[in-house]
């Protein structure tokens, strides 16, 4: 195997090492803040994401994806000290800008590296094959993390912050020693990159399509995993179990990713009406039962979410540009945030007001509306082109 591989997936693993993740919104909620305001602090990192998501993915196609992914490890390092030491709405606040730039930076960038390895060896027909196996050291990482991040939290939340700044310091030091030679396209201007890439995405309406499927299951998404949280708490889950729930949640999402090529290959266009379905199922079970195993119900979510961003990734990068692919994955990205600006307040004040069951339940519908509506779309567009 390609030494730039084995050391992809070892930078993968580390920098998955969010030892806050699985407390960080009782973290929050432990810091005075009110549910409307965890998600109005979610609806500000998610417009920071909006600001600097497509900038710095240009940054990664016009100067090197591993120099953006470098720069975006110091910005996540800077952030989870920041979370450490910080307290109350605005400081919050402050730091999670900061950690929207540093993610920024490593978003799209870490899955177009890993592609300009494949395609430079000749091998990008397997990128799901390593784009999974990716993942689930990923994926992997974040189980064990957040077992220990449980434990940890048990001792002292801010310690998980402290924890995750050193895995990141890791990531770095695994990143550097990379040795993959990238082809920057530096005859190609920055808004040059940024337009072409905009003109690519609303001239394809399959490409389109792949956006607006990918953005309504990871707005979902990031709606619930906060909320799996702040579930759990009302379920009377202890602090230290936290950990291994949100193991066997992410363990769930590992399976996902390893079993996407294959579920595609058996079902093709039928996949993305399973997956819909899956998410929807999870969300109701969840609107009728608040029990402490019910959180295990969100691992259909998970599953379903994993499966679709390989997918749908593969398909936009197979039919982009290789110089333009950090930004269109930003575009993504960015469109998921944009969405998340915008929803993440209605959800925090829908919880506060009508309650996590009746949120989850609301939340059913509209998605099986919104997805079926987008399935139809797919195979509208499919029959058209062909």
């Amino acid at each position: 195997m390609n030494s730039d591989i084995t050391k992809y997936y070892f930078f993968s693993a580390v920098n998955n090492c969010l030892f806050f993740l699985p407390v960080v919104y009782i973290f929050f909620q432990q810091d005075g803040l009110s549910l409307t305001e965890i998600f109005a602090i979610e609806a500000i990192y998610s417009l920071g994401i909006v600001l600097f998501e497509v900038p710095t993915g240009a940054v990664a196609d016009r100067f090197g994806k591993k120099a953006s992914l470098l720069a975006g490890s110091l910005f996540l390092i800077l952030s989870c000290l920041l979370f450490s030491i910080s307290s109350g709405f605005l400081a919050l606040s402050a730091a999670y800008l900061v950690w929207a730039f540093g993610a920024s930076l490593g978003s799209g960038a870490d899955t177009a590296l890993l592609y300009d390895i494949l395609h430079k060896g000749g091998q990008e027909e397997y990128f799901k094959r390593y784009r999974a196996n990716a993942t689930v050291f990923g994926l992997s990482a974040l189980a064990l993390s957040g077992i220990i991040g449980g434990y940890l939290a048990s001792i002292s939340m801010r310690m998980t912050f402290v924890a995750s700044a050193v895995a990141f310091a890791l990531s770095f030091i695994v990143l550097s020693t990379i040795k993959h030679a990238e082809s920057r396209h530096e005859n190609e201007s920055y808004r040059d990159i940024v337009t072409g890439s905009f003109r690519l995405i609303k001239n394809s309406p399959l490409l389109l399509w792949r956006f607006a499927y990918l953005v309504l299951f990871r707005v979902v998404y990031c709606l619930v995993q906060p909320s799996t949280q702040i579930y759990m708490g009302l379920a009377g889950l202890g602090i230290t179990f936290f950990g291994v729930a949100s193991a066997l949640l992410f363990l769930s999402g590992l399976i996902g990713s390893k079993v996407a090529h294959g579920f595609e290959s058996r079902f093709k266009t039928i996949s993305y009406a399973i997956i819909a379905a899956l998410s929807v199922l999870s969300l109701l079970l969840a609107s009728q039962y608040v029990v402490p195993l019910g959180f295990l119900v969100f691992a259909l979510l998970y599953f379903a979410e994993s499966m679709n961003s390989i997918l749908i990734e593969h398909e936009m990068l197979k039919n982009t540009p290789k110089k333009w692919h950090s930004t269109v994955l930003s575009f993504g990205s960015m469109s998921s945030r944009l969405a998340l600006t915008l929803l993440a307040p209605i959800w925090g004040v829908s919880m506060q007001g009508i309650g996590l069951q009746a949120t989850f339940f609301g939340s059913a519908i509209i998605l099986a509306i919104a997805s079926a509506f987008l399935f139809l779309l797919y195979t509208g567009i499919r029959e058209h082109e062909a």
